[in-house]
């Protein structure tokens, strides 16, 4: 019996080798045709990875709603349109290391969703003149780590973004400079957060807005949407944001320092009410130039926001009023959220001049730079009296120039001088960065970075003299690491603050501003403009600037124009030169 077993045992064997090749190839996957696009990456849990435009929308075209496409570099966009009507995701591969994921020159992108990554931003425009660029549809996630968009552009350029969602963006969702014209319509921007004062959307170009909800959004002041160029809203609900600044004035909702206007219709008595004055603004408001700062309320949370508040935070009482019970708990002030950036933040930037041997400020690890804004820097001001108990903002009158220093023998050095605070020339500014080392050049340039900069460039001698620590400004505190820095430019009469005893340290700083105080290191100038339409305080420094071949008396210059870090070393740096040996 066993034998038979064996024999029977070995015919299937036999059998079995016979089976013709084919048939057990038949149950594989056939092998694809020449014509069909595959995807870079077959393994399951890693993205697609691609390299150039092209092979990036064959990609998408190939792909199947929820699937993960990652870019190795790049990608640039000149008139073409980028665009899908799937669920598809764009990450940055493994190794990614530009600065931008997509910058694009003129065209469209449709349909697509960004995430962002500690490596990079997400999307840049660098728009002609006379170019447009339209982002449609499109969903940007910052990862708590990035800006979505930045729009940069030129007179005539226009940027559309329309049906977008923007959401865990870091400092801004979207960021506009100067000279460019941006529409964003039927878009939703939340759970943005700034480090600083700053806005979830940010403009100092052209900004219209149409049925935006602009809400969730944190930072330290301007929460909401900041401006300092021409601001249009219509038909938003900008809501719902919150600011951390201990300044009940400050903006929330929206902060406009230049032209704005509204024509949204409130919702059951609700409306937007100015921070400072805690009035209701009557709405639609079709133009106004004064500075907007405003909250978004119901009648009964106005009535509860600008009630005074005690120490603490609480309403304060009238002498009139009843005690609380014993048993009645205090009010608790809302607690500040977690920084996502803790360990890696602006406050870990540096803004130095190299080659120096001066010792960091008192009190400071020696790397102290933020960036954001308080809805812009106003004009300097000579600081109140302190009998001047007044806490409405008044607009700052023009700034009160120190003494002009004589004019310098041709055979001795040039300085650059204010009163007897010399700037040490052999010195030069440099950036070193934040976040990752990402030197954050078209970042605005702060009053705290600027006051940080000049400290720096001021000879020993001007630092021993001026660098008493003797406090100046109530919205320097002294453990911030500006403290010094602000405090003995503010004492040699370099600057002078914005009014009401503050300096505003996290404000934006515009052109005119940065003229403002390096003139005050030289002799004034006299000089007719020609191109330069500007008739403001800051004109004199204006004009001493274009004197001196600082700036070129140009249409392209907007001296109320928000200047970037990039810029003001750059411009800074040049004044230096002309000094140097």
């Amino acid at each position: 019996m066993k034998r038979l077993y064996s024999l029977l045992l070995a015919m299937s064997l036999i059998m079995g080798a016979c089976i013709p090749v084919r048939a057990m190839e038949s149950t594989d996957p056939a092998p694809p045709l020449e014509s069909e696009t595959i995807l870079p990456s077959e393994a399951e849990g890693v993205p697609a990875e691609v390299g150039t435009l092209e092979e990036l929308q064959e990609a998408i075209d190939a792909a199947e709603d929820g699937d993960v496409i990652a870019i190795s570099q790049t990608m640039y966009i000149y008139g073409e349109t980028l665009s899908s009507d799937k669920d598809v995701t764009i990450v940055c591969a493994e190794g990614f290391s530009a600065s931008n994921m997509v910058k694009i020159y003129s065209g469209s992108i449709i349909g697509l969703s960004f995430k962002g990554t500690t490596k990079s931003g997400l999307i840049t425009t660098d728009i002609g003149a006379n170019d447009s660029v339209l982002i449609q549809d499109c969903t940007f996630d910052g990862m708590d780590t990035t800006t979505a968009v930045g729009i940069y552009g030129y007179t005539g350029s226009i940027a559309e973004i329309k049906g977008c969602e923007f959401k865990n963006c870091y400092i801004n969702a979207v960021h506009a400079l100067a000279q460019t014209n941006l529409i964003m319509e039927d878009c939703y921007v939340h759970d943005t957060y700034g480090i600083d004062a700053t806005g979830a959307v940010q403009s100092s170009g052209t900004l219209a807005l149409v049925n935006c909800d602009i809400t969730r959004n944190t930072s330290f002041a301007n929460a909401g949407v900041f401006s300092s160029g021409v601001l249009s809203i219509a038909d938003c609900r900008i809501m719902g944001n919150t600011s951390m600044s201990p300044d009940m004035t400050a903006a929330v909702d929206i902060c406009c320092i230049g032209t704005w206007s509204i024509t949204d219709n409130p919702h059951d008595g609700a409306g937007y009410y100015n921070t400072e004055t805690g009035e209701k603004v009557e709405l639609p408001i079709s133009q106004n130039n004064g500075i907007a700062r405003l909250i978004y309320l119901s009648d009964e949370e106005a009535a509860n926001y600008f009630a005074p508040k005690d120490d603490t935070g609480n309403p304060s009482l009238d002498p009139d009023d009843e005690l609380p019970d014993d048993d009645d708990k205090p009010i608790q002030p809302p607690q500040k959220p977690e920084d996502p950036t803790e360990g890696n933040s602006q406050e870990n930037e540096e803004i130095t001049p190299p080659e120096t041997t001066e010792p960091p400020a008192e009190g400071s690890n020696g790397n102290e730079e933020t960036t954001g804004q308080e809805g812009g820097v106003s004009e300097p001001v000579q600081p109140p009296s302190e009998s001047d108990n007044k806490h409405d903002w008044v607009r700052p009158s023009k700034p009160i120039r120190p003494a002009p220093i004589p004019e310098p023998n041709p055979e001795e050095k040039l300085l650059l001088q204010c009163g007897n605070a010399v700037i040490d020339t052999s010195r030069s500014v440099v950036l070193v960065g934040y976040g990752g080392g990402q030197l954050h050049e078209d970042d605005p340039l702060t009053r705290a970075q600027l006051a940080t900069i000049v400290y720096r460039l001021l000879d020993n001698e001007s630092i021993d003299l001026y660098g008493t620590g003797e406090a100046l400004f109530a919205d320097v505190d002294v453990a911030a690491w500006y403290y010094n820095p602000v405090t003995t430019i503010g004492a040699a009469g370099i600057v002078s603050g914005i009014g009401g005893g503050n300096y505003n340290p996290s404000g934006f700083v515009t052109w005119a501003q940065v003229l403002t105080v390096m003139s005050r290191f030289v002799p004034a100038q006299e000089y007719k403009l020609r191109y330069i339409q500007y008739d403001g305080w800051a004109r004199p420094s204006v004009e001493t600037a274009v004197a001196l071949g600082w700036i070129e008396d140009s249409t392209e210059i907007d001296p109320d124009a928000v200047i970037t870090r990039g810029e003001a070393v750059d411009l800074i740096n040049a004044i230096l030169k002309q000094y140097q040996d």
